[in-house]
């Protein structure tokens, strides 16, 4: 927490540790491999540890294309959208990278951005769309399902929900290899990169074209990621410890 006048850092840490290790039967979730790794290095490391990937509607989140998207936010219909969302887009997700990418790529993509704040839309570049932050999953479903290529720039995440629904509707991904979302991303439904630079994304881009992946396939290699899946064992933990 902020320390507005007297740093209390130190003993807000220790009270922290003493609530969060007084319990003697506990068993602690996380979404990723990434998050258990940390969760070892941490004061909680001696509690039993399960991993439990976080879940998504994969009845919901399927490829399912509607034209009118292209008209209500003025996207190009010539255009191959590399589609990119977050709830807000700051510096760890990764928002310079698409407008480095912006520079770089030709007039046969365009960029389109959903989460960004009024005053971020006001400032992208021509070739970048900026759409607010929705609540409308079948908007966002018809987003994902008309993407070309999804990235997720994100330098930090303990999953990603984004990058799985944008794959359960067919869509291949590039993602870093700096966190948890690189466990999501195989061979068969996208691309984990290694450095991010703008000359990465592109080599990337073009190595997914070449592929020509199956939007089916890449649906069903989500499937492991349903909600109802995720909900399931974490009832079945809770009555192994009960």
């Amino acid at each position: 927490p902020v320390s507005w006048s007297a740093d209390n850092s130190e003993s807000n840490y220790r009270d922290k540790k003493e609530m969060f290790t007084e319990l003697s039967d506990m068993t602690i979730i996380v979404p990723s491999k990434w998050m258990a790794d940390l969760v070892k290095q941490s004061f909680m490391k001696e509690y039993p540890l399960e991993v439990v990937s976080n879940g998504i509607d994969t009845e919901l989140f399927s490829c399912v294309k509607k034209k009118e998207i292209y008209d209500k936010y003025g996207i190009p219909k010539d255009k191959k959208i590399l589609l990119g969302v977050a709830n807000i887009w700051e510096e760890r997700k990764g928002l310079q990278d698409f407008l480095n990418l912006s520079q770089k790529i030709n007039d046969e993509y365009v960029i389109v951005l959903v989460g960004l704040s009024k005053m971020q839309i006001r400032k992208v570049p021509d070739n970048v769309i900026g759409i607010e932050r929705t609540e409308n999953q079948s908007e966002l479903v018809a987003l994902y399902s008309t993407a070309h290529i999804f990235i997720n720039p994100s330098v930090e995440e303990s999953f990603s929900l984004v990058t799985v629904e944008a794959m359960a509707c067919g869509t291949p991904a590039i993602v870093l290899n700096t966190s948890a979302v690189q466990e999501l991303v195989l061979a068969e439904n996208g691309v984990v990169l290694e450095s991010h630079g703008a000359e990465d994304y592109i080599k990337a881009i073009k190595h997914l074209e070449a592929l020509n992946l199956d939007r089916a396939t890449i649906a069903r290699s989500t499937k492991k990621y349903d909600k109802m899946r995720a909900a399931t064992r974490v009832l079945d933990l809770y009555e192994e410890r009960c």
